[in-house]
């Protein structure tokens, strides 16, 4: 008789756990990573994109780098969202951040991050970014691709070229955590100094109780009412 592989010290029996009366395989830990202690420069570039001139020209350098062995990051903010609904049919994207690697230079240095303001849809910035984004060959890493892809089809864009989801692989690397997913937590543990700073953080203002202390609740402003410089922390 053919014996019981192992994985990690346990059975293939041992590897599998009953949820809701289903038989599902457990996610098994794997050894976590060790911190990073490097920390940018304060100063690291960065260059806000918000002409559809100055669009089609960085997202040719993206084209040109959008090879097989790199892997650019990208990410989304949203309004006017209903977070008791799905994003699909709902939400306006504000922006879209990349990063592609400490090497590419937009024409700013080298490991300069790209953030293309698309809270006017009329500067045409996203519909030049559109190609990119729907790019097969260009792989992009998401944090929730779900919503990402979701509030981009709200606008027209398919986005394409999948290259990982660092949430989901989060998951799958500790199914168990208490503190959560999130981009703020993630940084924090693994990532030292270099914690993603929320929009909260930035923009949130606490409610004032009854006796003028700050409470715990931080709603989030409208952009709407504020000059753009506002919007470029």
């Amino acid at each position: 008789m053919m014996e019981a592989a192992v994985v990690n010290g346990q059975s293939e029996a041992e590897q599998h756990t009953f949820f809701n009366g289903k038989v599902a395989t457990t996610v098994l830990a794997a050894e976590p990573p060790e911190p990073t202690t490097s920390v940018p420069p304060e100063n690291a570039p960065a260059r806000c994109i918000d002409t559809r001139e100055e669009a089609r020209r960085v997202v040719e350098v993206l084209m040109r780098h959008s090879t097989p062995d790199r892997v650019h990051a990208v990410d989304t903010e949203v309004m006017g969202l209903d977070l008791k609904k799905s994003p699909l049919g709902q939400g306006h994207v504000t922006c879209v951040s990349v990063y592609s690697g400490p090497d590419v230079d937009f024409g700013g240095g080298a490991g300069e991050a790209l953030w293309f303001d698309t809270l006017d849809m009329e500067n045409g910035v996203l519909d030049e970014l559109k190609p990119w984004l729907e790019h097969a060959a260009a792989l992009k890493v998401w944090h929730n691709y779900a919503f990402d892809r979701h509030v981009l089809f709200n606008h027209g864009v398919d986005a394409q070229g999948f290259g990982g989801d660092t949430m989901h692989m989060a998951r799958l690397w500790d199914a168990s955590r208490l503190s959560g997913y999130s981009l703020a937590v993630l940084t924090d543990e693994l990532l030292v100094g270099r914690r993603k700073v929320t929009m909260m953080e930035i923009f949130g203002k606490p409610v004032l109780k009854k006796d003028g202390t700050p409470g715990t609740s931080y709603p989030l402003p409208s952009p709407y009412p504020y000059p753009y410089p506002y919007l470029y922390p």
